[in-house]
């Protein structure tokens, strides 16, 4: 099934379009996420209880995957004036992007003085919380020569990217092939792939 016919939610900065069994009833172990990101453009910050894979189909970044209940947000850099779209799969049928936890979400529902306490700031500075889900939202981009944050816990053993653009393709009569699985992307635990580069003429064997 052809993902540009699914239904596409339109946001000020991106747009996202999903397939799951409701359209695809076959599919009940994987559902996926087709998402664009204008440059300096984020999806906010939110976790689920899927396991998310991703392939970046325009821009740079290759793979990444998040355990289930991982909280992360994404955002597009500035390499390209175009931003960057990539497509997310999840290792259950069900998913709907629709119902992820969104840190809104979690805020709108939390009192601001209570808020206010946690992070021993005054009621003010957090006048500006939405008041609704911004799910993707325009932001600048970082600049090029932004570093990331440094983590007091020091950086996980298991990283959640992959280079797959830097990985060296198995050569085989008629094309190449790339596999990424829990051998060499060891966090990726239920999701893998082959890249598959097929030469005129060619074909992928039966199988």
């Amino acid at each position: 099934m052809e993902t540009y016919l699914s239904h596409t939610r339109l946001q000020t900065g991106g747009w996202a379009r999903q397939q799951n069994v409701n359209n695809l009833p076959i599919s009940t172990e994987m559902a996926g996420v087709d998402m664009r990101l204008e440059a300096g453009a984020i999806r906010e910050l939110h976790w689920h209880t899927s396991a998310e894979w991703a392939y970046v189909l325009k821009n740079q970044g290759d793979l990444w995957y998040f355990p289930p209940g991982q909280p992360h947000s994404l955002q597009a850099t500035a390499d390209d004036p175009a931003g960057t779209e990539f497509l997310l799969v999840f290792d259950n049928g069900s998913f709907s992007d629709d119902s992820t936890f969104l840190l809104t979400d979690m805020m709108a529902h939390i009192p601001k003085e209570v808020i206010a306490k946690n992070f021993q700031l005054p009621q003010s500075a957090f006048d500006h919380i939405p008041g609704r889900e911004l799910y993707i939202f325009p932001s600048d981009p970082p600049a090029s020569n932004a570093q990331a944050p440094t983590d007091p816990q020091g950086q996980t053993t298991e990283p959640y990217s992959f280079p797959l653009s830097q990985m060296n393709a198995t050569q085989r009569p008629g094309g190449t092939v790339k596999i990424v699985d829990s051998t060499n992307f060891k966090v990726a635990k239920t999701i893998a792939v082959a890249e598959v580069t097929l030469e005129p003429g060619a074909m992928r064997e039966i199988h």
